[in-house]
């Protein structure tokens, strides 16, 4: 079973996934640090690849798109910096994020959008806990019924 979760830098969705991943016993795969890598790769050849639920995984059993207000991005995003003991203002991350969430979503290969089948979270007023409960629940939720219809066949 596959769960994608997608969204714009400083959404949430690098650790929601791999606490999502660690609730539901999966396997976390980190398709953003295989996006840089491939990127890293391609660009003497001028290619352009994304980190899309609809491009990596565009079967995949659940499909989630997190979205979150620039500001929370941007308080999240100086907390994790401010770990690493990188301190930038939260007026500079947000325009980083802004300038990132352009270049992203027009991108003249795979921008960054939800996909059709995508469930959007906002997780703007979300804790963390929140964020893995809901998709941790929707996925059992789908999967069970799922489940059900096949037995039902």
């Amino acid at each position: 079973m596959i769960v994608a979760i997608d969204g714009p830098a400083g959404s949430g969705k690098s650790t929601t996934s791999r606490r999502v991943a660690d609730r539901l016993s999966f396997l976390y795969l980190d398709t953003g640090a295989m996006y840089r890598a491939a990127t890293l790769a391609v660009l003497s050849k001028s290619c352009d690849v994304n980190d899309d639920e609809a491009v990596v995984f565009p079967d995949a059993d659940f499909k989630f798109f997190m979205v979150a207000d620039v500001a929370e991005r941007a308080k999240r995003r100086k907390k994790d910096l401010a770990e690493l003991g990188i301190e930038q203002t939260v007026e500079e991350i947000v325009e980083d994020l802004k300038r990132r969430d352009r270049l992203d979503s027009s991108r003249a290969i795979s921008p960054l959008e939800k996909a059709d089948e995508a469930v959007e979270v906002d997780t703007t007023a979300m804790t963390m806990d929140e964020q893995v409960d809901l998709i941790v629940s929707l996925v059992r939720e789908r999967s069970e019924r799922k489940e059900i219809q096949t037995d039902s066949d």
